[in-house]
This record gives C-alpha cells, structure tokens and sequence, in this order.
C-alpha cells in the first residue's frame, strides 16, 4: 500500500497509455455496429449492451485516467476519482443487469453467440464486473483515503477548459475508431483490389489522428515554449500542421485517381461509404487530421499563458 501512495501518479499515467490501444480496438467494434445501424437503428435495443460495454465504458475509462493522471489540484484528484468510480461502478452494473436479463428473457438466444466476437454477450458481462472492480475501489479511494498527495505533480488548467471538453471527448472517440480501425481492419481488407494501394495515406492519417493526441498528452503538455529558440518552436508546435498538409495532399491524390477506392477497399474502416456508395471518409479525415494538427500548437501555446 505504501508502494502505491508513493507511485500513484504514475500508475494512473502508465494505464492511461497502456490502455489505450485495447481500448481503442474495443470503440471501433462498438462502433462499427453503432454506424451500420445507422439507416433506421433497427438494431439499437439488440446492441444497446454492446455500445455501454465496448463505447462508453471505455471512454469513460481513458478520459477518467486522463483527469486522475494529471489532476489540477489535491481536491480535483478526488472529485475524479469519485466521478469515475460511480459512473464505471453504475454502468458497469447497468451492463451486467442488463446483458443477463437479455439471456435470461432469449432476448439473446445463446449465452455464448458469437455475433460480435467469440464469446459475446458473456463478454459484456465480464467487461461490466470488471468495471465494477476497478469502479467500487476509485469511490473508496476518494472517500475514505484523506492522505496528502505528496510530491505529486499538478496541471493547471483554465477555468475555459470545459469548453473545450466535448469536442475533446469527441476528438478521443475518433482517435479511437480511427487506432482501432487500422489494428483491426487489415484482417478483413480486400488486399487483391486493385486500388488497395491507394489506401496507404488513409492508413497514415488513421495513425496521425490518433498519434497528434498521444503526442499533446506525452510530449506537448510537458514541455516549456518558452524556452526554446524561434525557429526551433516554431518547428516544434507547427510541424504537426506540416505533416497534416502533406497527408492530405496524397490523400487528395489518391481520391483523384480512383474516387471509389473506400467503396472498393474502405468497407472494414468506412461502412458508410461502402453501403451507400458516399464519398464521407475522406471529409472526416481531412477534418479531424487538420483539428488536431491545429489545435495542439493552439493548446500548447494556451498553456504557456495560463
């Protein structure tokens, strides 16, 4: 226990990372289900377990880690660990309780179904106990340990911050699909296509995206701005939006060439395009590549002031 009061911090900022690619593979999974239900949401009710345990558990997850990493101050630590340990301990038991009624009622015809992966739905039932477990512990945590945290490290943050909290949320979840999406989709791509090869700047930006957020938590927030030479600043907070314009200047190129390659090639990461024959991907690519190589140096530069 001592070894954990004196580690705590680090902890949470190991999770924070070593969480995220598993989790990010989970987001997809839930999501790729979310937007083929898309039309007419026939199946809403069907996977409504599937969105809590596989899209919201997780990112109630990752952001909780994030706030419990870097807190603002001794009495904001525990304000998050309290929301986090209620929200995963209530939708944790609200999967659980809902998963086992969908059995229990043949809502869900088979304990074991093998409709989402090889074990669904006890899959939920576990990612909800297990939510439970880590929930239960951050709530005793917040309550009933009142030591200081000594030679813990604070991060302070605007009081506009919140502003900026849903399209941030918003941000993490593309980051997500997009990580997850890339892991998982080589397994079902369509590698004798002709035009399969134009999907290596999609395959890039799908790596950037999620990339530029790892890089503003590790990299971004920890450095001092002021303290670097002119140009060297101004290559370190403008590179991101470099490396955005020459992405998508192939992505362009690519589109170009063939303006059905996510049709052709797409259907594993953009169903979408695939079902509907639209041309979406590439605007939410472009978007959110240029949101986030826009707002790090934004974010980065906001810091210095605070």
């Amino acid at each position: 226990m001592k070894w954990f009061h004196e580690h705590e911090q680090k902890v949470y900022t190991y999770l924070l990372s070593l969480f995220f690619i598993p989790l990010s593979l989970m987001v997809f999974t839930g999501a790729y289900h979310f937007i083929g239900d898309l039309l007419d949401f026939s199946h809403f009710v069907y996977f409504l377990p599937v969105y809590i345990g596989y899209i919201l558990l997780p990112m109630i997850l990752e952001v909780g880690l994030y706030y419990l990493a870097r807190p603002h101050q001794e009495k904001g630590f525990r304000t998050s660990s309290l929301v986090l340990g209620i929200l995963l301990s209530f939708f944790g038991l609200l999967l659980v309780a809902l998963t086992s009624g969908y059995i229990a009622s043949s809502y869900y015809y088979s304990p074991v179904m093998a409709t989402v992966n090889a074990i669904f739905p006890i899959d939920l039932i576990i990612y909800g106990i297990l939510a439970i477990c880590l929930g239960i512990p951050l709530i005793l945590r917040s309550l009933l340990d009142k030591k200081p945290l000594e030679n813990w490290k604070f991060y302070p943050r605007s009081k506009k911050s919140w502003a900026i909290f849903p399209f941030a949320l918003f941000y993490l979840l593309i980051a997500f699909y997009m990580l997850g999406g890339f892991l998982l989709g080589f397994d079902y791509a369509n590698w004798e296509e002709a035009s399969f090869g134009l999907m290596i700047p999609t395959y890039l930006i799908m790596l950037f995206i999620p990339g530029l957020l790892g890089a503003f938590v590790i990299i971004y927030q920890n450095i001092s701005i002021s303290s670097l030479s002119g140009w060297k600043k101004f290559y370190v907070l403008w590179s991101p939006l470099g490396f955005a314009i020459i992405l998508n200047l192939l992505l362009l190129v690519t589109n170009l060439i063939d303006p059905n390659v996510y049709v052709h090639c797409g259907k594993p990461y953009f169903p979408i395009d695939f079902e509907g024959s639209l041309n979406v991907a590439p605007l939410v690519l472009s978007a959110f590549s240029f949101i986030g190589a826009i707002a790090v140096p934004l974010l980065t530069l906001k810091k210095k002031e605070a």
